[in-house]
């Protein structure tokens, strides 16, 4: 039998421990609600067409229809120049910072509307634009 060495160990604990953190490390936050914290991640940005993940953690559990959910990632895109939002896509989570079972995933189509000032939108839309 054929014992692991030191470094051996090292190098898959110290893969491990970077594999779990990177997850919580791609959200940066945004805002705080009085049973919520509000992050964002994954910016991308092509021509005048901005996108980007939003990451909502709730402190006391959230309920959609029958199912309680800790977190929610939905998915925006904004025109840039005609200053507009739609929302892509929703996921729930049974757990915070999606983790936990995927409760449920749904692929949205709405219509582009105004991002309203002075809102997590605008907020939100300053950050996929800059």
């Amino acid at each position: 039998m054929v014992k692991p060495n030191f470094f051996t160990l090292f190098t898959l604990f110290t893969l491990v421990i970077n594999t779990t953190s990177l997850n919580a490390t791609q959200w940066t936050k945004v805002a705080k609600g009085s049973n919520f914290f509000e992050y964002y991640g994954n910016v991308s940005k092509s021509g005048r067409i901005a996108s980007l993940d939003c990451l909502r953690d709730y402190v006391k559990e959230s309920v959609k229809k029958t199912q309680n959910y800790l977190s929610k990632k939905h998915s925006l895109k904004f025109d840039c120049a005609r200053k507009k939002f739609r929302e892509t896509s929703v996921e729930y989570f049974e757990e915070n910072m999606m983790t936990g079972a995927l409760l449920k995933k749904q692929r949205l189509t709405m219509d582009w509307k105004l991002v309203p000032p002075n809102s997590l939108t605008e907020l939100l839309f300053k950050k996929a634009c800059k």
